[in-house]
């Protein structure tokens, strides 16, 4: 449609962020610096609130920061999760990321689990710049893009952030590989030299795969 919420408050197309998520007849829309939630079938505004620092951008070679259940938004920003209530939009939990000086990187939800990664701080890309520091010359092109890493994975609680368990990785992991099925989690980690030696979460495609250092990994989804 065309309309409400309109362009102004959202973060351009060109720098490819977060993509809405539906559930129940609500549609829940990332904007700049802030989530609005719609009515999926005509439009109108149900409600919205700033959440500062929040977006992110290229999220081709990244992971988004909102993640649905039935009841509950979860929104990664800096350390912490927020849970917000679907009919409301206020916060229920916050909750915070189980490794300390690390940032929430990947987020998702399935069940009674809240999935999360801990990323370098600054490593997901949260602004666009104009002029010569464009975006597209900022994320570069081709294999010198750099895709952003996670050093650990962990599973929480979605209800009561109870921590459930966590993966601490011997390299990088790739952000916008990490996927869950009913019994496993998969992604792939680096141990190639620049990935392991990187110290803001950002290494080039054609680092993070150089050589034999690249591969899958499979944890059990209960345990880790």
């Amino acid at each position: 449609w065309f309309g409400a919420p309109g362009p102004a408050v959202m973060t351009d197309r060109h720098w490819r962020p977060q993509a809405p998520l539906y559930k129940n007849g609500r549609l829940f829309v990332a904007g700049d610096d802030r989530i609005i939630c719609t009515d999926a079938y005509n439009g109108a505004r149900l409600w919205e609130r700033n959440v500062p620092n929040s977006s992110r951008i290229a999220m081709m070679r990244d992971a988004g920061f909102l993640a649905l259940a039935a009841d509950s938004l979860y929104v990664a920003v800096g350390a912490r999760c927020l849970k917000l209530d679907v009919v409301t939009g206020q916060t229920t939990a916050e909750f915070t990321v189980p490794r300390k000086g690390r940032e929430w990187g990947y987020i998702a939800t399935d069940g009674n689990d809240l999935f999360g990664s801990a990323q370098k701080v600054g490593a997901s890309y949260t602004a666009a710049r104009t002029g010569r520091g464009a975006v597209g010359n900022q994320l570069g092109r081709g294999n010198n893009r750099s895709v952003i890493t996670s050093t650990s994975l962990f599973c929480l609680d979605r209800q009561t952030g109870k921590l459930r368990w966590t993966y601490d990785g011997k390299s990088a992991i790739a952000n916008a590989a990490i996927c869950a099925d009913e019994q496993r989690l998969y992604f792939i980690e680096s141990v190639a030299p620049q990935a392991m030696s990187d110290t803001a979460g950002r290494v080039q495609l054609a680092a993070f795969t150089v050589g034999p250092g690249e591969h899958i990994t499979c944890l059990d989804r209960k345990t880790g």
